[in-house]
């Protein structure tokens, strides 16, 4: 027994040797890729991230953030930030072996899976051999290179590592002598797992599937040989719960988020159908998929025909397959929480959901593929066969990944690949604001223009910007105007990316005032500095403006002989001010002509 086991060891070492050796050369051009999109307020502006000892700060991220409601993916990010600042590779690292621990995590799960009595007659002696080629060419499809890539959907593979954990942890408490000690890892890994991303809430609900399809006869088994497990397993809802109650993501996700269930299920029609088309034939990948359309029944009859029937066959695949209708319960359960009524307003898709329904796929065609071969003995006689088509789609996957790891090389490259492949409002912002970034103001307006046109009211205030940079101030002011004026409507725009952030709508009213005081507007100068001061009352360059705007409006009071009204203005000064000694002067002056006035009376 001994003499085997060594070479089973081996074999299955071997095999997650190549495993980890394929997903560092496949992603070792990406270590040098720039933050981008959501990174940059996910991690370079993340002042939670800073002190790692601050943990009350870590570990509650900011609301509405990329971050909110992620606690341990925050702190991944700490972690980061205290190992080596913002250098970039760090990051990338961590993401790529979050990546492969998935792969391993998978690799084994699988392998353990076939191994069980009910598959075992059918897989005996490929268990390790199908494990491996499942696990390859998952963690090589390009369609997961946005979660390694984009560094802020670390929260997608963090949350994927802790769902097949505690898959995985289930599992060999099914065979390991320290059951208990199994599955108290799977109910730890189920917890952790809340904490990375809501997506985790259904997998309490898989591993009883799991149960039932490869480990015992009838439901009530199930429950009698691991109810202490599933109890573990829905004590951590109270997590889930939790983080939901505490309204961290309510803007962007969820029932209150503007968009209509409805309107969200059809979208997901369509979006379901084309990431099946992207797990057999990944082209034209794309960072941002835009916002949920205002789509009717008749748009979407095709796309809806072919999803119900897949749920269909899935369902029916349950009785009768119940390996393979796994598979499909997988795949749709994985997907659910983002592809199905609960709206997330802000992207209507997102290659990144695919990550572990992904993995259903892959193992379904790897089985197929093997049951398909099995059945032919006149082609089976050709033993490399299926090593040398292995290695053909695994090396047609890797470099298909690492052609998407060059365009997420620049921010740039990445907003042209989106404007290519989906326009949409947010790619045109994107656009321009890295054109910006590289001191392109003029080529900026034209994206930053489409997207306005789109619909993207957010992308006022770079236009106006821009615009500004290349002093045409009358259309500059009526952007940024038309941009700051969002921030007073009495509902929320939809989706709720929309509502401007306070710091955009000062900084907006700030450039506003200094346009006017170059025009020597003096009111719409003090309008717009007093509007800042209200919301935040030490703004340096508000205070000054709204000084020089009630020194030059005094001015012109005084020069009209109005020297009540100059005395109002200079005391406001005063107040704004209190130890500006021109405005001390011009005040005293002001009283003094008053009071000659009066006795002139």
């Amino acid at each position: 027994m001994a003499s085997n086991a060594i070479p089973r060891a081996g074999a299955i070492g071997g095999r997650a040797a190549v495993i980890a050796l394929a997903v560092v050369l496949t992603y070792a051009n990406s270590l040098h890729g720039p933050f981008v999109i959501d990174d940059q307020a996910a991690i370079v502006q993340n002042e939670q991230i800073r002190v790692l000892s601050r943990l009350g700060d870590v570990l509650f991220p900011e609301s509405e953030s990329p971050v909110a409601g992620r606690p341990l993916v925050n702190l991944s990010f700490a972690l980061n930030f205290a190992a080596g600042g913002l250098d970039v590779r760090g990051y990338h690292a961590v993401n790529i072996a979050v990546h492969l621990a998935c792969a391993l995590l998978a690799f084994g799960l699988i392998r353990r899976t076939l191994e069980l009595p009910r598959l075992r007659r059918h897989f005996d002696g490929s268990s390790i051999d199908l494990a491996f080629a499942a696990a390859l060419l998952w963690v090589l499809h390009p369609l997961n290179s946005e979660v390694v890539d984009y560094l802020t959907q670390r929260s997608e593979s963090l949350m994927a590592a802790f769902y097949l954990s505690t898959l995985y942890a289930a599992n060999r408490a099914l065979t390991e002598p320290r059951k208990r000690a199994w599955q108290a890892l799977a109910v730890v890994s189920c917890a952790l797992g809340m904490l990375c991303k809501e997506s985790m809430a259904t997998a309490p609900v898989m591993v009883v599937l799991y149960d039932r399809v490869f480990a015992f006869d009838s439901w009530r088994d199930a429950v009698r040989d691991r109810l202490r497990l599933y109890v573990g397993l829905a004590a951590t809802y109270l997590v889930f719960v939790a983080i939901i109650l505490g309204g961290a993501r309510s803007g962007v996700a969820g029932f209150s988020s503007g968009v209509s269930p409805w309107t969200y299920l059809l979208n997901q029609t369509m979006v379901v159908a084309h990431y099946l088309r992207l797990s057999f034939w990944p082209k034209g990948l794309v960072v941002f998929y835009g916002w949920p359309a205002p789509l009717t029944v008749g748009d979407v009859v095709p796309y809806a025909i072919l999803i119900l029937t897949l749920i269909a066959a899935t369902i029916a695949a349950l009785s009768r397959a119940p390996a393979v209708g796994f598979l499909g319960a997988w795949f749709f359960l994985t997907l659910a929480p983002a592809s199905s009524v609960v709206p997330v307003a802000t992207e209507v898709g997102a290659e990144r959901r695919m990550y572990l329904p992904l993995l259903a796929l892959v193992m379904l065609t790897v089985a197929g593929a093997h049951t398909a071969w099995k059945h032919r003995p006149a082609i089976r006689t050709l033993a490399l066969v299926p090593m040398i088509a292995l290695v053909g789609v695994a090396g047609a996957l890797a470099a298909a990944t690492v052609a998407r790891n060059r365009e997420y090389a620049a921010p740039l490259t990445l907003a042209r690949t989106v404007i290519d492949r989906r326009p949409n409002a947010v790619a045109y912002h994107i656009l321009g604001e890295q054109l910006m970034l590289d001191g392109r103001d003029a080529e900026a307006i034209e994206p930053l223009s489409e997207a306005v046109a789109r619909g993207n009211s957010r992308a006022g205030y770079p236009l106006g910007v821009a615009l500004l940079n290349q002093q045409r101030l009358t259309e500059a002011v009526q952007r940024l105007d038309a941009f700051v004026r969002t921030s007073e409507l009495p509902y929320r725009p939809v989706p709720g990316w929309l509502v401007p952030p306070r710091t955009e709508v000062v900084s907006a009213r700030v450039l506003m005032a200094r346009v006017f005081a170059s025009e020597r507007q003096w009111s719409q100068v003090a309008e717009q500095a007093e509007r800042v001061l209200k919301v935040m009352p030490s703004h340096q360059d508000a205070h000054r403006l709204l000084v020089e705007a009630l020194i030059n409006l005094g001015f012109s009071r005084v020069l009209a002989g109005d020297f009540d009204e100059a005395v109002k203005l200079f005391r406001r000064a005063l107040v704004v001010d209190p130890a500006n000694a021109r405005v001390k002067d011009l005040l005293a002056l002001a009283l003094e002509d008053q009071q000659r006035v009066g006795r002139g009376r």
